[in-house]
């Protein structure tokens, strides 16, 4: 998807195929924690990337996050229309 940040609207969802979709540096966004607004990455792959948002919550500490709803093994449970097994990775700022 290139470096920039990525942003995923009400009432849209984004499918990743694999863990590099997003740039490490970059931010994913969901505009809303609605099923109406999901992401789904295949085959269990974790992405990396440096912020997440849902909604009004701002994710930024180092770790694994996923749905709670999902069977991921991610470290931080979030409420977000996040596929069953989906998990991302927020890496630490570079410098830190």
């Amino acid at each position: 998807m290139g470096t920039g940040s990525v942003y995923v609207g009400t009432n849209s969802g984004l499918a990743l195929q694999n863990g590099n979709a997003i740039a490490p540096a970059a931010t994913l966004t969901l505009a809303t924690n609605a099923d109406s607004c999901y992401v789904i990455l295949s085959n269990s792959v974790q992405d990396v990337i440096a912020k997440l948002i849902v909604g009004t919550s701002t994710y930024i500490h180092p770790g694994t996050y996923g749905s709670t709803n999902s069977h991921s093994t991610a470290q931080f449970k979030i409420t977000a229309s996040l596929t069953d097994t989906w998990c991302c990775r927020l890496r630490r700022p570079s410098g830190r």
